[in-house]
């Protein structure tokens, strides 16, 4: 192997050559084009987000900004590796490309509850030893405060 491209989502679906010089490569979370010119270091010229993998989806309560928006979170990505994100995004928009906010967190088969303006996401951890050999799984829950859905 010399150079790789790396693209988000579970996995590549398909790479297509386009000429020489450039590549599509399209996988659950995106559409990207790269530069392959140079076959050891690969460049990504653009990407096109296509629809997040929502795994839990919650309304967060009413009124927390003075933007008149309500607003909700959404656990989304990669469920088995865990490249994972909260993502906010209005009520009425929820599929919004560009969302106000979003929370990248490494979380294995997450689980997402919500209370109020506090979100809890557990998940499942591989725990390796010092020469890297797995031992054991342990369960890890991290909370993320929404009272400013904009600024979690």
């Amino acid at each position: 192997m010399r150079g790789a491209i790396e693209n988000p989502g579970f996995w590549v679906e398909r790479g297509i050559p386009l000429e020489d010089e450039n590549v599509l490569t399209l996988s659950s979370e995106l559409l990207q084009s790269a530069d392959i010119l140079d076959r050891d270091n690969p460049n990504v010229l653009g990407a096109l987000q296509l629809a997040r993998n929502v795994h839990e989806f919650a309304l967060l309560p009413d009124d927390l900004t003075d933007d008149g928006v309500d607003y909700a979170v959404q656990l989304s990505g990669n469920w088995y590796r865990g490249d994972s994100r909260l993502t906010v995004t209005s009520r009425d928009e929820p599929n919004d490309p560009s969302p106000p906010a979003q929370v990248s967190m490494a979380a294995p088969q997450g689980r997402m509850f919500s209370n109020g303006v506090l979100t809890y996401v557990a998940s499942v951890r591989n725990i390796y030893n010092e020469e890297g050999v797995f031992e054991k799984q342990a369960s890890v829950v991290e909370v993320v405060d929404f009272s400013d859905p904009l600024v979690p």
